[in-house]
């Protein structure tokens, strides 16, 4: 004989509401946690939470991003890496990228709030920056806001200084060696304004004699704004992809600093 279903003496859904508000609690304890930004005096002044290399944290985003988020959001932290690009977001804001590890794998992104970080830093320098960790999302590049630079390892920064008249130099005296030398390298090249293409934004420096360095901008806006003129000094980053008789040239250049003025 089949028992008959008995209803319980309580509605099933007071128990049902309790449930779910329990669920939504234990839910709630879990959400990410709100990013507060600090400022820029707040950020130098903070002792780091930690010190981690940018192939490490890398690696904790990939693994564990949920985590890695709630651990270190609004943290000040200070990262080790290389500097893959130094560039400029369409708001005026700077940044510096670091990497440690494979190509593949997403870089860190550093807001800096130096104007021209570009004097001190070049792609493929060794390096140590400090700031506030900002919500990173599952797959999302790591950011850090108010980056300031602690370190710079002098031993293994690529980029080389020297005037423009004796890059020629060397490429007119031994135009192969010069090359296996200089060529897809970074370098900070010193020299005089000869003349200036505003229409393309190149920048032509005196060299040695005849031959002139040709620097073409990256950012060709943000190098215009600049107040240049003919016979000025100036310093500018860029890679060198070699030349002729002629000219030297350099690429991706980021905008130069001014540094005398003629007379």
């Amino acid at each position: 004989m089949l028992t008959p279903f008995v209803f319980p003496d309580r509605p099933l859904w007071p128990r049902l509401l309790c449930g779910l508000v329990l669920c939504g609690l234990a839910l709630g304890c879990e959400s990410e946690p709100v990013f507060t930004p600090l400022s820029f005096e707040e950020v130098t002044a903070e002792t780091p939470y930690v010190n981690i290399r940018a192939r490490a944290l890398q690696e904790r985003y990939r693994v564990t991003p949920h985590a890695t988020n709630r651990e270190l959001l609004g943290k000040v932290i200070e990262v080790e890496g290389l500097a893959a690009v130094v560039g400029r977001q369409q708001t005026g804001q700077w940044f510096i990228t670091l990497h440690g590890g494979a190509k593949d794998k997403l870089p860190i992104q550093c807001f800096v709030d130096d104007e021209e970080p570009w004097k001190r830093v070049s792609p493929g320098m060794a390096l140590t920056l400090k700031g506030q960790v900002m919500n990173t999302l599952p797959k999302e590049v790591p950011r850090l806001l108010h980056c300031t630079i602690v370190a710079i390892d002098e031993e293994l920064t690529p980029a080389k200084r020297l005037p423009a008249a004796e890059l020629c130099r060397q490429y007119l005296e031994n135009h192969a060696l010069a090359q296996n030398d200089y060529y897809d390298q970074w370098a900070w090249v010193t020299g005089q304004i000869a003349s200036i293409d505003k229409v393309n934004g190149v920048i032509y420096l005196d060299g040695l004699g005849t031959t002139q360095v040709h620097c073409v901008p990256a950012d060709e806006e943000e190098t215009m704004k600049r107040e240049l003129e003919r016979g000025q000094t100036i310093m500018i980053l860029g890679k060198i992809v070699g030349g002729d008789r002629s000219r030297i040239r350099l690429r991706d250049c980021l905008p130069p600093c001014v540094v005398d003025k003629p007379q």
